[in-house]
């Protein structure tokens, strides 16, 4: 196994997602407080989406231009959303570009990353807002209580983009090939994968060895 991405421990959920991705931003509205419910730890892990769909020879919909697919995501988003009980806008502009807001987070101590990884996704997803806009980024940061500066200092950096695409790469090598992704070692078993902000209370369930239970 990879030490660049280190598989979770048993009662720690290990949560990949991309700040650009929809079902990532619902699955980041809920999962801290599914997970301390259940007496479970959560890592988050940002990766960048189209790396992990490149690295892992998979298309999404938008990559392959199935219009009537592109259609029913948006639908299924918003859908979920109301089962969630999440409110949520959608930008005009999808997909956008995450590189500068994913090399910051990556940067970031786990406590910090959460807190900006949240201010980022509600730059798309709450205020119909653009990732692609260095001051949206800054003041995601800076709402975080980052000092932006630093941070978006040290996205330029080769350091930050070498760990962005390892960590990225590792996600593909864990068996990864989209976001939202949780990866959880059951009390007994094998580590294993889900995909999809849907599946995820299967992932919280498994890592607590409960039953699997359709909600």
């Amino acid at each position: 196994m990879t030490t660049v991405l280190e598989p979770p421990k048993p009662g720690e959920v290990l949560f990949l997602y991309d700040v650009m991705s929809p079902f990532s931003f619902l699955a980041s509205k809920r999962i801290n407080q599914m997970a301390h419910r259940d007496g479970l730890t959560v890592r988050w892990q940002p990766v960048y989406l189209a790396g992990v769909v490149k690295g892992s020879g998979n298309q999404t919909a938008v990559t392959a231009g199935i219009a009537p697919k592109i259609l029913w995501g948006m639908r299924d988003y918003l859908l979920q959303a109301e089962a969630c009980g999440i409110k949520t806008t959608f930008p005009s502009v999808f997909p956008q570009n995450p590189l500068t807001a994913l090399r910051a987070l990556i940067m970031l101590p786990q406590d910090a990353l959460q807190r900006a990884s949240e201010e980022c996704f509600s730059i798309m997803f709450e205020r119909a807002g653009s990732l692609e806009d260095p001051a949206a980024v800054a003041d995601a940061l800076a709402r975080a209580g980052v000092n932006a500066e630093q941070a978006l200092a040290a996205a330029a950096t080769e350091e930050a983009k070498l760990k962005l695409r390892a960590v990225t790469d590792a996600a593909v090598e864990l068996g990864a090939f989209g976001v939202p992704t949780f990866f959880v070692q059951p009390p007994q078993g094998e580590l294993e994968m889900f995909w999809g902000n849907d599946h995820l209370a299967f992932a919280l369930q498994r890592a607590c060895g409960k039953p699997l239970v359709m909600l």
